[in-house]
């Protein structure tokens, strides 16, 4: 696998880490893969705002992601809470359904559009 990604990094492909902290996504996967993307799951974010370790951890994955010069994406932001929180904790990039659920191909061009059209 590390060869294929490699071989489309070549080509321009850029690839992610997706769900950063959960499941088969461990360091390891930062050093030896050719990935420019690192996506925080949307579990950290979800609690980000509640008291525990969330924060801290979306803050070290953040300074980690920046550290190897990665983009740092923070998934499943769902309220003004999470957003303000992960701007803090400096994340480059947030999706979810704050901004507007997952589209279809064609369906994200009319909600593109309709950005676009607004801020003329």
């Amino acid at each position: 696998m590390l060869g294929v990604l490699r071989e489309l990094q070549t080509l321009g492909v850029t690839t992610a880490i997706d769900d950063f902290g959960v499941g088969e996504s461990w360091l390891a996967r930062l050093s030896d893969f050719p990935v420019r993307t690192l996506k925080i799951d949307r579990y950290f974010v979800s609690a980000i705002t509640e008291p525990g370790n969330a924060m801290a951890i979306v803050e070290a994955v953040v300074a980690l992601g920046h550290a190897l010069g990665l983009v740092v994406i923070a998934e499943g932001v769902e309220t003004a809470g999470q957003l303000a929180a992960v701007c803090a904790a400096r994340c480059d990039v947030v999706q979810g359904y704050y901004y507007a659920p997952a589209l279809r191909a064609d369906d994200c061009v009319r909600f593109i559009e309709a950005i676009e059209g607004a801020a003329a």
